[in-house]
């Protein structure tokens, strides 16, 4: 009945019973393993509003859609840990297309997503679930009366909750004052990546962040170049 497509419309107009489905292992089971329910569910904002609120849910629905056995993954953490199920979600558009429409999702595989940064980024150049930004720059410049206290930190943020990927491309931290940046994750406040002074337009070929990100200048002025992946 799960994987009937009628049966699942039915379900998804009713929220209790989505619901219910989503917190049972079993039923989300069966969804997950029909391609026909998957591509509703995942095509229906009501349902994944649901789906990636639950941790066993979503991770039974990324496991089905990258081809894996659904049942093998508990939750996010379990899909996060498992370098099999990495593999196949970093070379998935879909997946990671669903992925970054879940805070919960975004926040069990960012640790381990930052080793995969070539592969997501050649999934996502090569895919039209994501629409392509180039150049997307995150300034911080103080003002003239900056007293070049090396220690002073200036935060600026962008796409707070937003269903995007940040790649850091290019940075230039200014050399007369000194300035570090740090790109941060807006989701957790980790570090993805610490980019030092070079006094000149440089090249990162470190760090991703999900739903946004937080750039940190330590010194006067710095500025980080982002190409930033938007779901569609």
């Amino acid at each position: 009945m799960l994987s009937n497509s009628n049966s699942i419309l039915t379900i998804i107009a009713n929220p209790e019973w989505l619901t219910a489905i989503a917190a049972s292992p079993t039923a989300m089971n069966v969804i997950a393993s029909s391609s026909v329910a998957r591509d509703i569910v995942r095509n229906s904002t009501t349902a994944m509003s649901i789906v990636n609120n639950n941790s066993m849910a979503i991770a039974n629905l990324v496991s089905g859609l990258v081809g894996l056995n659904v049942a093998d993954h508990a939750d996010m953490n379990a899909v996060a840990a498992s370098s099999a199920a990495m593999n196949a979600i970093v070379g998935s558009a879909v997946a990671l297309s669903s992925i970054v429409k879940s805070e919960l999702a975004c926040r069990a595989i960012e640790a381990n997503i930052q080793s995969h940064r070539l592969k997501v980024i050649e999934t996502l150049n090569s895919s039209s679930l994501f629409r392509k930004e180039s150049a997307v720059q995150l300034l911080v410049n103080k003002d003239s009366g900056y007293s070049a206290n090396r220690n002073t930190r200036t935060a600026e943020k962008r796409g707070e909750r937003s269903f995007t990927i940040y790649v850091p491309t290019t940075y230039y931290g200014d050399s007369t004052y000194g300035a570090d940046l740090i790109v941060e994750s807006l989701l957790t406040g980790k570090q993805l990546s610490t980019l030092y002074n070079k006094g000149s337009k440089t090249t990162t070929a470190s760090g991703i962040a999900l739903q946004g990100v937080q750039l940190i200048v330590v010194g006067k002025y710095g500025y980080v170049n982002f190409d930033v992946y938007i779901a569609t």
